[in-house]
């Protein structure tokens, strides 16, 4: 085969990835095609194709250059070249652009499809609807006007609809994430199921925690509601409740059918990708590593794991060091887990095998790494699955470490609650987190505020070429991370007290490949001191932590340019009112924020009865991890407030208020409450429906607020 049917061969296979909108696969294929045979037109426009769909324009100018250079009127190439070059520019240019390429080329699918994109850029959904629907009609199997006109759909509050549409894609191409996000968007807005067969629903939601969709914790209960319904688990953790704080053996807790639960792939998925929030699944796994432990315990010489068993093992182990090994230890765990431990320590120093059982049960209980020679470990040849609690457990931990000492420290730390705080993250950063949803494109911060937060989709946000961000209190560095990969040309600076926290956030950071955060020590009370003034600023649940909340949002303050915009989250004294009966528990008992002590409080609040409204802390998903525990029951300070609390505050601080974010069954709730209610920034008319409706804001209060540029804002409205 001569080198050009090698590169035809591999232009359609690249085309065919291309159609599906597997870009990275088509672009490899393309670049492929490229070398074999220097100069196609054909081949250097479908890569341009794929840059520009990802929003690289500067590399697919390149590309467009080459080809206008052998055919100077190629309109493709031409219309290719414009829209590189205005990347940058206002949705309202590029609809113009668009409009002249439709009257051009009338039966362009693509450029319908980039005509709907602008128009709902600028708001105009309906007009956009019928671009895509234009373009869909051009050409059936357009996939990217397939989800774009879902996303109008679900943005006009027609969800149903748009999860037609988003099926439809994800049938058509099963791991294209527009799609996948989108159902997940419309699932969590509707509280339903799609008409779908059992099994598709399950493999969804195992694919969307899988490949980070959104953020695992936010379907976590979605796919433990669709784990419960299942007989083997179900019987499994029913057996293992009544027993309780009996543990069962493996033949008990299973059933004899351990095909069903130790090879389940929700339960795996679950214990691989987030916390789990169930009572009854945290006593069965417990008693899972427990039967395990036993074992390595009571047979002479253990007989090493494989398959399915290794497999959830290992998942086991791993999602114990994740949650810092928050489940309940039994004393006599304790002294097996004391005897095993010392049999472990004493082959490695002897460079003896290990059984991979003993490794396994161990990390269960305890990391690795607190092995006295379980550096000895690395290298040794290893089955895949305990390669990944190797690298989980010694691996990780040992880049943090390093990380360490060349962390910069902008600010001294001198406030005392500040230094208590530190303290408290310094043993225990949080929250640990495995993954983030990768934006598919990259948007403006225009856009992703007026997406996320309704009440300023009217609002004037000007956008710029380079976004300067701040995020104070940036912990271990999930959502500066996220921000990093989302929004066009934005540079952030991601501060925090703790430099346990800061170590964690980069690897995280370097291991999504993002390279725009700058990550540095300091305090929000001392970040006047570096004399920096940035567009964005973000401090999300952190300014409740401070001894005076105000003094903080007025040190963010003076670090805004004008017209910049700040995001900020505050507990709500409504949503936690079950978290301060708990804490007084706590305090009456005197539990400590140590591992005993957390676990011992866990377990006094689990056996509550379920109207003690104590019992209401185990809703939150931090309950069940050690960190996030002692962030939610054990914090040295903490502060709550109202809506009506946060309008004086924005009243006295001069800032705009925009909006908070809210979620689309918050506002069909405030809606049915105040039917003929004009703006959703009414914190007034919000705080009476909190008061009725107590839970609403449970994961916190976040808003957006906004310096103007000259002139002193209104605040925000209460009444009226």
């Amino acid at each position: 085969m001569d080198s050009f049917e090698k590169a035809r061969l591999t232009f359609l296979q690249a085309l065919d990835h291309h159609q599906a909108y597997r870009l990275a696969q088509a672009e490899s294929l393309y670049r492929q095609a490229c070398a074999l045979a220097p100069g196609r037109t054909s081949v250097l426009l479908n890569l341009g194709s794929v840059l520009v769909a990802q929003r690289r324009f500067d590399e697919a100018i390149e590309y467009c250059r080459q080809v206008l250079s052998v055919e100077p009127d190629n309109a493709i190439a031409l219309e290719q070249l414009a829209l590189c070059r205005s990347g940058n520019r206002s949705a309202a240019d590029l609809l113009s652009q668009f409009d002249l390429a439709i009257e051009q080329r009338p039966a362009d699918a693509e450029a319908h499809n980039n005509r709907g994109v602008a128009l709902r850029e600028l708001g105009r959904l309906d007009e956009a609807l019928s671009s895509f629907n234009r373009a869909l009609d051009l050409n059936p199997e357009a996939i990217g006007a397939l989800v774009n006109r879902a996303h109008v759909m679900s943005s006009l509050g027609k969800p149903q609809d748009a999860l037609g549409d988003y099926l439809r894609a994800i049938r058509r191409v099963p791991d294209f994430p527009p799609a996948g996000q989108g159902i997940i968007e419309c699932l969590l807005a509707t509280g339903g199921t799609p008409l779908v067969s059992e099994s598709e629903f399950d493999s969804l939601l195992v694919r969307a925690i899988r490949l980070a969709w959104t953020k695992p914790q936010r379907i976590a209960p979605m796919l433990i509601a669709r784990l419960m319904r299942r007989p083997a688990v179900s019987a499994a953790v029913d057996r293992v409740m009544a027993a309780w704080p009996q543990r069962l053996s493996l033949a008990e807790c299973l059933g004899g059918a351990p095909s069903g639960l130790l090879d389940d792939d929700i339960l795996l998925a679950l214990l691989d990708s987030a916390l789990i929030p169930h009572v009854g699944l945290e006593r069965m796994l417990a008693s899972l590593r427990g039967c395990l432990l036993r074992r390595c315990i009571d047979t002479d010489g253990p007989a090493s794991m494989c398959g399915e068993e290794l497999r959830f093992y290992c998942s086991l182990a791993r999602h114990c060091f994740y949650n810092e090994y928050v489940y309940e230890v039994t004393g006599a765990e304790r002294g097996e887990l004391a005897r095993l431990a010392a049999k472990l320590d004493q082959a490695l120093e002897a460079d003896l095998p290990v059984p991979g059982d003993w490794l396994v049960a161990v990390a269960c209980y305890a990391p690795l790494g607190q092995l006295r020679g379980g550096d000895r470990l690395l290298g040794r040849p290893m089955p895949s699955p305990l390669e990944d609690v190797l690298r989980q457990q010694l691996i990780e931990p040992e880049h943090e470490r390093d990380l360490r000492a060349a962390m910069p420290r902008l600010t001294s730390i001198r406030d005392e609650v500040s230094l208590q705080v530190r303290a408290q993250y310094e043993e225990s950063p949080y929250p640990r987190w495995r993954t983030v949803p990768r934006p598919t494109y990259r948007e403006t911060l225009a856009s992703y505020i007026r997406r996320r937060v309704p009440a300023a989709a009217q609002v004037r946000i000007a956008d710029r070429d380079r976004i300067d961000a701040l995020n104070a209190g940036c912990g271990t560095g999930q959502h500066p991370t996220e921000m990093a990969m989302r929004i066009a040309g934005i540079q952030i600076l991601a501060v925090d007290l703790s430099l346990s926290s800061l170590c964690h956030a980069k690897r995280m950071a370097q291991e999504c490949g993002v390279a725009n955060i700058e990550f540095a020590q300091a305090d929000i009370l001392e970040l006047g001191a570096i004399h920096r003034r940035f567009d964005l600023i973000e401090s999300s649940g952190v300014l409740h932590h401070l001894a005076d909340p105000e003094r903080g949002i007025y040190v963010l303050r003076g670090l805004l340019r004008p017209g910049g915009v700040m995001r900020l989250s505050l507990y709500s004294e409504f949503a936690r009112r079950g978290v301060v009966a708990a804490r007084a528990l706590i305090s009456g008992r005197g539990y400590q924020p140590t591992p005993e002590g957390i676990r011992s409080c866990r377990a006094e609040l689990m056996g509550l009865d379920d109207d003690d409204p104590r019992k209401q802390a185990l809703a939150f998903p931090d309950f069940y991890a050690m960190s996030e525990c002692r962030d939610l029951l054990f914090h040295v300070q903490e502060r709550r407030f109202t809506l009506l609390d946060i309008a004086g505050l924005v009243a006295r601080t001069d800032l705009e208020f925009l909006g908070l974010e809210l979620e689309p069954d918050q506002i069909a709730g405030f809606r049915r409450r105040f039917p003929d209610h004009q703006t959703l920034a009414d914190l007034a008319a919000w705080h009476d429906f909190e008061a009725a409706n107590p839970d609403t804001f449970s994961g916190m209060y976040t808003f957006w607020l906004r310096l103007d540029g000259g002139s002193v804002p209104a605040a925000p409205s209460v009444g009226g």
